[in-house]
């Protein structure tokens, strides 16, 4: 069965219906409740757990708007899903769809990964979304795939970290960093390149110096993290 369709009058009323369901229930359910008014992706409410999480208050809530995925969630990412969201949840079907994503209480700290479902719970007189509930789950540190998530978390967020180091680099250095990474000596990468012995090793100097790299494991982790090997 669907979700409850409304006509024009009462809508206000039963968003706030439908909130208040939620919040009685929240405390019996170990994830985070956001309800999105749609198609804006404002929050329009989310559960006692999630604010302390994200250490915000009900009027930030209301303030914030539908910028509250931009300062919680990773924007990359959100450009993405936020779209594929509305086009299947926009359908006429009581879909559920989810989601592997990453949030952060506050700019100044590391994302870390969660699992969302999200599910369209009213909708107005033309059958078009206008709230959806999301629960969200923090990704247990000591599940076993958590090590794997972590991984791909902080490769994420040394590319997010230094994608403007890489992006000082010139096609040639870009070309050498990768040679370095496979463990080419400046002879090999000289002769390769037909360049000098000296040119190569100056090359190896400014890499180090602009992406700030301290061991030979350095040169490995960007040019794995940028897909040069």
């Amino acid at each position: 069965m669907l979700p409850p369709i409304l006509t024009g009058h009462g809508i206000d009323k039963s968003i706030n219906k439908k909130i208040s369901e939620i919040k009685k229930y929240e405390n019996d359910i170990p994830a985070i409740l956001v309800v999105f008014q749609l198609p804006e992706f404002s929050v329009k409410y989310i559960s006692e757990y999630g604010k302390k999480i994200f250490n915000i208050t009900d009027e930030e809530i209301r303030l914030m708007g539908p910028d509250f995925q931009h300062h919680f969630l990773n924007n990359a990412e959100a450009s993405h899903y936020v779209l594929r969201i509305l086009s299947i949840l926009g359908r006429n079907e009581n879909e559920t769809i989810s989601i592997f994503h990453q949030a952060r209480p506050s700019p100044s700290e590391d994302f870390s990964w969660y699992l969302s479902s999200v599910k369209i719970i009213l909708r107005n007189k033309k059958s078009e979304p206008v709230l959806a509930l999301s629960t969200s789950i923090p990704i247990d540190a000591t599940h076993v795939m958590a090590s794997k998530a972590q991984r791909l978390l902080e490769e994420n967020n040394f590319l997010r970290h230094n994608y403007h180091l890489f992006d000082s680099l010139t096609k040639r250095e870009i070309e050498i960093l990768t040679l370095i990474a496979l463990g080419h000596s400046n002879e090999f990468i000289a002769e390769k390149l037909f360049i000098s012995v000296e040119t190569a090793a100056t090359h190896r100097k400014n890499i180090k110096r602009k992406l700030h790299i301290k061991n030979n494991y350095d040169f490995i982790r960007f040019a794995h993290s940028f897909d040069l090997i």
